[in-house]
């Protein structure tokens, strides 16, 4: 899956083109709400592994990455 600043997909914009396709009367959803799917932006990634990399060589051992 692509993902970045310039990507138009996902579920958000998946969305907000059918509301405007049902004029904001009703929103389809697919599925049964058990679906996962993956939206990582690369550059997010890669900073939160930069930042633990800094704070593991600072002596700080404990990270909340959500």
């Amino acid at each position: 899956m692509l993902s970045g600043p310039l990507v138009d997909t996902g579920v958000i914009f998946d969305f907000f083109k059918k509301l405007k396709k049902s004029e904001g009367k009703y929103l389809e959803i697919l599925g049964d709400g058990n679906q996962k799917k993956s939206y990582l932006y690369i550059d997010d990634c890669i900073n939160t592994l930069t930042i633990g990399i800094d704070q593991i060589n600072s002596g700080l051992e404990i990270f909340n990455l959500g």
